[in-house]
């Protein structure tokens, strides 16, 4: 079944990129770019959601540029924090069981506080988002 999703995820994206750069070099119209099939198969472009993703907007007078600062840092805590308890290395139960050890041998360690505060930091991620 994950085989399967993976297989029409990629036909999605190959399909929606190929698209695009169709309509890119023809210059087609925006009228029939605008139909669904279109807006459906734009949607999956790869070429279209990388210059999204990639896109910096100027920052106004009226944002906090520090708050960017704590967003990259609260991604790198929580990429650090799933790799630990979900990581390839380790199977999940292993880990769970792991941490509950851990966490009761070293709660006063200074290392290891990151990893027991770390779902504190997913709700904090989630209010400046």
């Amino acid at each position: 079944m994950a085989i399967a999703i993976f297989v029409v995820s990629i036909t999605l994206v190959s399909l929606g990129s190929m698209y695009e750069l169709i309509i890119n070099l023809a210059n087609i119209e925006n009228e029939y770019i605008k139909s669904k099939v279109s807006v459906v198969l734009l949607a999956f472009s790869a070429i279209r959601n990388t210059a999204k993703l990639f896109h910096v907007r100027e920052d106004r007078e009226e944002t906090l540029s520090a708050i960017h600062g704590m967003r990259v840092l609260s991604m790198f805590w929580i990429i650090i924090g799933h790799t630990y308890c979900f990581g390839g290395f380790y199977k999940v139960l292993y880990t769970f069981k792991r941490l509950a050890v851990d966490s009761l041998h070293n709660p006063s360690r200074w290392d290891y506080q990151p990893l027991i505060n770390a779902f504190l930091l997913v709700e904090t991620f989630f209010f400046l988002g």
